[in-house]
């Protein structure tokens, strides 16, 4: 018999903060740095994704320690989300990503 699905929204999300929390401590270099390349982004155009600066760490040959790194982007009070496009990363299949401007 299949356990019962755990349902507690509350608690989902305390420890989605947790872990966004830890992997921005340990990946404190790269997000310092992914950050400014975010916001000089969102400065030029207005806004900015994720994808936007996953393909810029490509380009600049840096990656997080660690892939929920990219996670704890945009957790910052200095963002707000104004919309969602498809991603454009192939390991997404297409699933829709928040886009983000400075507020």
């Amino acid at each position: 018999m299949k356990p019962a699905a755990q349902l507690d929204l509350l608690a989902g999300e305390e420890a989605r903060d947790r872990g966004i929390h830890l992997v921005a401590i340990n990946g404190a270099a790269f997000l310092e740095r992914a950050r400014a390349a975010a916001r000089s982004m969102a400065e030029m155009f207005g806004e900015v994704s994720c994808d936007d600066i996953r393909e810029w760490a490509s380009v600049e040959g840096i990656k997080p320690h660690h892939r929920n790194v990219w996670g704890a982007l945009f957790a910052d009070s200095a963002w707000v989300c104004v919309g969602r496009r498809p991603s454009r990363l192939v390991s997404n299949h297409g699933r829709e990503i928040k886009t983000w401007r400075l507020r």
